[in-house]
């Protein structure tokens, strides 16, 4: 997903965000949730500054679909 965001909009989601998104982080969940976050946040900041709307009503269901999505992932 952090790689995807880098590639939409390599000057927002530049190279030091990107590695505060941890890889290889095999099954350990707290890493993997602290990196939603920071992902989360990052758009969210994307959202307000570059197209200067709020989220934060669209924060949660974001948070859960991202959930949702790299739980189906990890089934493979």
């Amino acid at each position: 997903m952090a790689q995807v965001l880098h590639q939409i909009d390599v000057a927002w989601f530049d190279a030091s965000w990107l590695n505060r998104i941890k890889e290889d982080v095999g099954d350990n969940w707290r890493i993997k949730s602290s990196n939603l976050k920071k992902i989360l946040q990052g758009i969210m900041d994307y959202y307000h500054e570059v197209w200067n709307s709020d989220c934060s009503n669209q924060s949660i269901y974001f948070s859960l679909s991202l959930r949702a999505f790299f739980f189906l992932f990890q089934l493979g």
